[in-house]
């Protein structure tokens, strides 16, 4: 292996590749599981440590130059796999990512009497605030052993959490 091809695998140039192929939408409810596939090819052999999925909304407020956007994770799953994955051969995984959205208000509201009187208060004013924007992505990434860039695949999801 020459000076070159240690580069390009360290910064995992023509390594292993990340693909999600299936997740099933749209997503409904304030808890339940995004489910899915995805896929690892390489064309060299690689070690896969580990799997890194992430069910996240992006939320974006105001306009032009008072644009904000933030990100939050609602669901993730770390699975440790270590195994080798050989060339030219697809490596398929599963998509699991338990999420609960029922914040505090909720649980608040659910109880009755005067916690669930402050909840639903609570749940009307959060509700008066500014509207903006959310995208819903689900997120892949695969820890390879000797690459300080791992590989990875986000698509975006169809969701109805709130």
């Amino acid at each position: 292996m020459g000076f070159l091809d240690k580069v390009k695998g360290w910064l995992n140039i023509g390594g292993p590749k990340v693909s999600i192929t299936e997740v099933h939408q749209p997503v409904v409810g304030k808890s339940g599981a995004v489910t899915g596939q995805f896929e690892i090819n390489t064309p060299r052999e690689a070690k896969l440590l580990k799997c890194i999925q992430k069910f996240i909304c992006v939320e974006t407020t105001g306009e032009g130059e008072n644009k904000s956007e933030t990100t939050n994770v609602i669901g993730e799953v770390t699975t440790d796999t270590p195994m080798d994955i050989r060339p030219n051969i697809r490596w398929t995984g599963p998509i699991h990512i338990p999420y609960d959205l029922t914040g505090t208000l909720d649980k608040m509201a659910a109880k009755g009497g005067l916690m669930g009187a402050l909840g639903k208060v609570g749940q009307f004013a959060s509700g008066l605030g500014e509207k903006g924007t959310r995208e819903y992505f689900v997120e892949v990434t695969c820890d390879i052993q000797g690459t300080p860039f791992d590989p990875s695949d986000k698509i975006s999801v169809e969701a109805s959490v709130d």
